[in-house]
């Protein structure tokens, strides 16, 4: 199967800098897309989710399937010594979706953040939401330092949700796990026969609100999923392009906004090869 890869970001509402970035492209002739999302109370994590999403890139080069995010992250560490900056600049979330040697999709992700795939067969979009219900995501950061990940489990349980709908069908909170039982790192593995379309996310597409009235609300991830993730082929910037037009025209005039920074990465899948034989 042939798989393409974009990326876009935006800067929210409520933010001076975008501390979102995203990456999409080949590496060694597979596709991968990734995010990073910087943490807003931590200095200078526009760099430091850049130089995040910059060495999972690197990592993909070298290592193909056997990429590991920790090892990402000693390389973004060598990189943020390099320019000066402040150890918690790499307080950052990575998501990482790519090609792998046995024609899977691999989805890594650290710290929170939303998954989405639409299937081929019915155009329907079923998605994961990584959270973090303590407010406070873990970053790969916490194991480079013994002594901030033993604060970020002592204050928060390390406790990471996963909410799971099914092609608009939702089936609540399917997953808890702790962070010092399992790590830091959960993993979906995907069939590209399955799925056209396949998107890391920042949680910033939980961020979306609109009018009720004179009040905001908040918008549901789906529905805002279903923007995103309507994409009609992968001609050229196809991420950027959908996004782009979701959030200048579709947003404005429904009265949409995004109080946090967004970003999506996204792989396009053609369809299958059908052999005559």
């Amino acid at each position: 199967m042939t798989m393409h890869a974009d990326a876009h970001f935006a800067i929210g509402k409520t933010h001076k800098v975008c501390e979102d970035y995203a990456l999409a492209g080949q590496a060694n002739d597979r596709a991968f897309a990734i995010i990073s999302d910087g943490c807003s109370s931590s200095p200078d994590t526009d760099f430091g989710s850049r130089l995040m999403a910059r060495a999972a890139r690197s990592g993909l080069m070298r290592f193909g399937d056997r990429f590991d995010p920790e090892r990402a992250a000693w390389v973004a560490q060598g990189w943020q010594e390099s320019l000066g900056l402040v150890p918690n600049a790499l307080d950052a979330t990575l998501l990482v979706a790519f090609e792998t040697g046995d024609d899977q999709i691999r989805i890594v992700v650290v710290g929170d953040g939303v998954v989405a795939g639409r299937r081929r067969d019915t155009g329907l979009i079923d998605y994961w939401a990584v959270r973090y219900p303590a407010g406070a995501p873990g970053y790969l950061t916490y194991l480079l330092n013994p002594e901030r990940e033993k604060l970020f489990l002592e204050h928060t349980d390390g406790i990471r949700q996963v909410e799971v709908s099914w092609g608009h069908t939702d089936t609540g909170i399917t997953a808890e796990t702790r962070w010092d039982e399992v790590g830091p790192v959960w993993t979906l593995d995907r069939d590209p026969a399955v799925y056209d379309l396949i998107a890391v996310m920042s949680d910033g597409a939980e961020s979306f609100q609109r009018f009720a009235g004179t009040r905001l609300e908040n918008i549901p991830v789906r529905e805002v999923l279903d923007q995103v993730m309507s994409v009609k082929g992968s001609t050229g910037e196809f991420m950027r392009r959908r996004v782009g037009k979701f959030l200048s025209k579709f947003c404005v005039q429904n009265g949409w906004q995004h109080y946090d920074d967004f970003a999506v990465a996204a792989l396009f899948i053609d369809p299958p090869e059908v052999s005559d034989g």
